[in-house]
């Protein structure tokens, strides 16, 4: 008869206490991650208490702080003109509806009057105004403020950034302070050699985060040139279509209303010795 094989040794189970380290090596705990939290934020509290009391200084670049300002700048001009615009589309819209009541409450009085033809006609030609501003919102909502507004979606991301190149750099700072002492009193002691090694971590964070920044700021001074090219012109045609439209309905009244020319002349003049 053929011998029996041996059977294999089966694997024998880890001990509980080994799993746990290896969890724990894998995944901090979140005692730890708040522990990591607290330092942080206490150490660039500290930092930023120091800098602002003027007990440590602080150096940045003056090109990088120069691009920060450009950035800050460029966002507060397009906020202004995307406000000036929900502005503007609400004012319109206004003075549409008022001109619209008012043709309507004129055309009242006049029923049942010779007149009644002329301000009837003029009482539709502000409703075809009023119904024509539904179609003119939907075109200056998709061809100018939409547009406006994506050019501000980057600003979040990019605020971000800078928020966590700040904290970065008060770490940095805190860093390079503590060596400076640490130096002072043993330049080859361990707590030197720590110290030396965080700080030279947080300048590469540093380094690697602003060259990000630096990316998105190159990136939006490319379409510094051209922004607003395409919702001006946007503008300026809904304007003009607009309008022509309804001064050619308008237009079509001076027959019936020949008094109308007498403060048609007194503005030309007007605009005339004003220029």
């Amino acid at each position: 008869p053929r011998p029996r094989p041996r059977p294999r040794p089966r694997p024998r189970p880890r001990p509980l206490e080994a799993m746990g380290e290896d969890s724990s090596r894998s995944a901090p705990s979140p005692f730890r991650q708040f522990k990591n939290t607290f330092n942080n934020t206490r150490r660039r509290l500290a930092e930023r208490a120091l800098q602002a009391a003027g007990i440590h200084g602080t150096k940045d670049d003056a090109e990088f702080e120069e691009a920060v300002r450009r950035f800050d700048e460029l966002c507060e001009q397009l906020r202004a003109v995307e406000l000036t615009m929900q502005e503007y589309l609400a004012s319109l819209g206004t003075l549409i509806e008022v001109q619209h009541r008012l043709a309507s409450t004129i055309d009242t009085t006049f029923i049942g009057q010779p007149f009644a033809s002329v301000s009837n006609k003029y009482a539709q030609v502000n409703r075809s105004q009023l119904s024509d501003f539904v179609l003119l919102k939907q075109v200056y909502l998709s061809h100018v403020l939409h547009p406006t507004n994506e050019l501000l979606q980057c600003v979040p991301e990019i605020n971000d950034l800078l928020e966590q190149r700040g904290s970065i750099k008060l770490d940095y700072d805190s860093y390079d302070r503590r060596l400076n002492a640490e130096r002072a009193k043993d330049p080859y002691s361990a707590a030197t050699q720590k110290l030396a090694t965080k700080k030279q971590n947080a300048e590469t964070k540093l380094t690697e985060i602003t060259l990000k920044i630096r990316d998105q700021f190159d990136a939006l001074e490319q379409q510094r040139k051209s922004m607003l090219v395409s919702e001006l012109s946007a503008l300026v045609g809904i304007q003009q279509a607009f309008t022509t439209h309804h001064g050619a309905l308008l237009s079509r009244l001076l027959p019936s209303v020949p008094h109308a020319a007498v403060p048609m002349c007194a503005l030309a003049h007007a605009r005339d010795e004003h220029s």
